[in-house]
């Protein structure tokens, strides 16, 4: 039964599109799944892989062990985690915390205000093998190379096809007039490409910054190729999942107690909200 949830778990992560996070001058790559009352989270700087998977159970008392006193229901949990993890958000301070030994788990966390109170939530994450960055970045972005190479060559064809055309038509007798245009070459377009990428170095930033708008939604499909159709869980709030963050909160009952803000010094965050870097450190 274990072997079999963790290769749902593989599943869900594996069809679930990387998301870019900047934290303290840090770029990174997280996956967060939270699906059938289980939290599901991976990370990476494009060189390693760190994850971490949470029952329902594990998730409540790592709340109650990072905000004491504090007896939230499990969905209303499951809510604030899906939105500040679906994608970085501009009133949530994130925290990250490297593994200074061999064997040490990755830290990566947040903190932000809820209900006008303060909530902290943290992963602990183990190192993944080389071959989970394989399967889960490297091996997907060979194949979005090859699947984008082969629509530029599609789009080429495209518009050397709309030169000939133009040229039939002149060949007929007719004007382009002022519409003129110079016929598509592809060595010369290729040299000013050329040109454009040399004057931006390639880095980790630049590369985790790729995951976003239609090349994710490439990431996806290359995804659904490669592993088929991912079968839905029962109850799954991925980063697709929309959420409104003045509503109250499923889950949340009128009796439950507010989420306490501790005391101690704190620093602005962004937009508003602010705590201490370590605020979300377990």
């Amino acid at each position: 039964k274990k072997r079999a949830m963790m290769d749902e778990d593989e599943v869900l992560l594996l069809h679930e599109p990387w998301q870019p996070f900047s934290v303290d001058d840090q770029l990174l790559l997280v996956k967060a799944v939270v699906a059938d009352e289980r939290v599901l989270c991976l990370v990476s700087d494009t060189t390693q892989l760190w994850r971490q998977a949470l029952s329902g159970p594990d998730v409540l008392a790592a709340v109650k062990q990072l905000n004491p006193g504090v007896e939230p229901a499990l969905a209303r949990v499951l809510h604030i985690l899906q939105h500040n993890l679906s994608q970085q958000q501009p009133a949530t301070k994130y925290i990250v915390k490297r593994p200074e030994a061999a064997g040490a788990r990755f830290g990566f966390g947040f903190s932000v205000r809820v209900d006008r109170l303060k909530f902290k939530w943290q992963f602990h994450c183990d190192e993944e093998s080389r071959e989970q960055l394989r399967s889960h970045l490297t091996i997907p972005l060979l194949f979005m190379t090859a699947e984008l190479q082969r629509r530029n060559s599609e789009l080429q064809d495209i518009i050397k096809s709309k030169d000939r055309e133009i040229v039939e038509y002149k060949a007929y007798g007719g004007s382009a007039g002022r519409y003129e245009t110079t016929p598509f070459d592809e060595s010369l377009f290729s040299h000013r490409m050329s040109g454009s990428t040399s004057s931006t170095a390639p880095n980790a930033d630049l590369a985790c910054q790729v995951f976003v708008g239609s090349v994710r939604d490439l990431y996806s499909d290359v995804i659904k190729a490669l592993h088929g159709p991912a079968k839905p869980a029962s109850q799954h709030f991925s980063t697709e999942s929309t959420y409104d963050p003045n509503e109250t909160l499923p889950g949340a009952d009128e009796g439950e107690a507010p989420l306490p803000d501790e005391g101690g010094d704190h620093t602005e965050n962004g937009a508003g909200d602010g705590e201490e870097a370590a605020a979300a450190a377990a």
